[in-house]
């Protein structure tokens, strides 16, 4: 509940803003609402609780834009009411697979709309189609609002948005991307009230047709989802008050879905479940994290051609990550209070620490000594066990290689040919022209490391588009979507 109401008040509110009402289902969202009111304390915990991507919220409640249902206990929020006070449309959470509202004897959140629309003269079984209909136009051209005239008995347009960035962080997300606005026809209108004007269609995600779906993910999905849905009002209203698509308010939109994404990136609930980001900043000098690492973060990368200074701008207004902007062009964040810093001198990698003050190298090398002597003697007169014997190998397999996948060292591969890890040589993957099997498939996520003539490309984060097999290199796309070609021995899985 409260990634959703995160996501729909991402954006300032306007006039062209509707009035949020939400059913009273025992006071849930009105719970989480009031405890996203509730600034914590402490602003540096802001991402161990789940508060990345926060809009603001204060201007959406002084413009008293969210109402809550009250009801009785055991009471339902209906459908739609039979009299409501200004023209509405009500939400139906619907289903990712077939976009529809469920057969007759289907029980379950649709139901309720269905007999609705049914008695009000509604064609609910071509609505389906229409609904499969507008998805796919929408899904051309992300981001803008597309429509389709008269697609069924009832229905005077069916209006959709689709948002990539819904399905960025597990697998596309089939089915949930997109927002429907159906506007019925003035005589088949709910409830036989010329105030029910539509209907809002939209699939969460779910475990059972999203795999992969960790619970960070679907609480980012849900917060894309709300963000889509109150970009999909805002635009139908401009297009139906006679006013143009408002570009500058639109780049605003992609500032804060990118400063969102950032955000999640050193949330708890993603590094909860990615262990390269989890690597990258226990290793991190004082939890500064190279912003080229985000960049590369595949719901960032899926926005396209993210720069860092528009990062950078994206998180200025952040309240829970710090920035700095060092005097050598790079660029790092961490988590934090949203301090910001520009021109700050160039940051000293792990590796490079300097030694303790008064220590010179000579002192180092005899210290060195001195502990490689010790260990030499107090090794002497004990008996050294001799090392294990390696497992057998079937030839043509090299078990030390790093790429090599777990499961097919022990055996069995489930994954077979869609795996992301090698198998050796053996499990069917095609050899290229120059008799190198590839250590990465179309899609992997790599870090560039070791070019030579090509250094400020180091410690970028890219994807494998294309190998080269007479090469031996692979054509990777960057976040800024520049691309080149690197040798699979400059390239690490990540």
């Amino acid at each position: 509940a409260a990634a959703f109401l995160r996501g729909l008040t991402a954006d300032y509110p306007g006039k062209v803003d509707p009035v949020y009402d939400f059913e009273f289902n025992y006071g849930v969202f009105e719970r989480a609402w009031n405890e996203l009111l509730d600034e914590p304390q402490e602003a540096d915990k802001l991402l161990s609780s789940d508060r990345w991507g926060l809009g603001p919220l204060g201007a959406w409640s002084v413009q008293c834009k969210m109402h809550f249902d009250q009801r009785a206990a055991g009471e339902v929020t209906p459908a739609w009411e039979k009299e409501p006070t200004d023209d509405c449309a009500s939400l139906c959470s619907g289903n990712a697979e077939k976009l529809g509202l469920g057969t007759e004897g289907s029980s379950g959140s649709c139901k309720a709309f269905r007999t609705a629309l049914v008695d009000a003269g509604v064609d609910v079984e071509a609505l389906a189609a229409a609904h499969s209909e507008v998805y796919a136009k929408a899904q051309v051209r992300p981001r803008e609002l597309v429509w389709v005239e008269r697609p069924c008995t009832g229905v005077l347009a069916s209006f959709a948005r689709f948002s990539p960035e819904i399905g960025a962080v597990c697998s596309g997300m089939p089915g949930c991307c997109a927002a429907i606005l159906d506007v019925f026809e003035d005589q088949k209108r709910p409830m036989s009230s010329p105030r029910n004007v539509a209907m809002l269609y939209a699939a969460p995600p779910s475990g059972r047709s999203h795999k992969g779906l960790t619970p960070g993910k679907l609480i980012c999905s849900l917060q894309d989802a709300g963000s889509n849905i109150a970009r999909l009002l805002r635009e139908y209203n401009w297009l139906a008050g006679g006013e143009g698509p408002k570009d500058w308010e639109r780049k605003g939109w992609r500032e804060t879905d990118m400063r969102a994404k950032a955000e999640y990136c050193l949330a708890s609930k993603n590094l909860s479940s990615d262990p390269f980001f989890q690597e990258k900043i226990a290793t991190a000098t004082d939890g500064w994290l190279d912003m080229e690492f985000v960049r590369g973060f595949p719901p960032v990368f899926m926005m396209g051609n993210i720069t860092l200074k528009s990062l950078l701008d994206a998180l200025s207004m952040s309240k829970c990550v710090d920035t700095r902007l060092t005097t050598d062009g790079k660029a790092y964040m961490r988590r934090g209070t949203g301090v910001h810093e520009k021109d700050a001198p160039p940051h000293e990698e792990p590796g490079d620490k300097r030694k303790a003050d008064g220590e010179t190298g000579e002192e180092s090398d005899a210290k060195r000594q001195e502990t490689e002597e010790g260990e030499k003697k107090e090794g002497e007169g004990k008996t050294v066990p001799p090392p294990p014997k390696a497992a057998p190998a079937a030839p043509g397999i090299d078990l030390n290689d790093p790429n090599l996948c777990w499961d097919f060292r022990k055996g069995f591969c489930s994954r077979g040919n869609n795996c992301n890890f090698s198998h050796g040589g053996l499990s069917g993957a095609a050899t290229s022209l120059g008799g190198h099997t590839p250590l990465f498939k179309m899609g992997t996520r790599v870090l560039i490391q070791g070019l030579k003539s090509q250094a400020k490309f180091n410690n970028r984060v890219g994807e494998c588009e294309e190998f080269d097999g007479v090469a031996g290199r692979w054509q990777i796309r960057l976040g800024d979507g520049v691309r080149l070609r690197v040798k699979e021995a400059n390239l690490e899985r990540c």
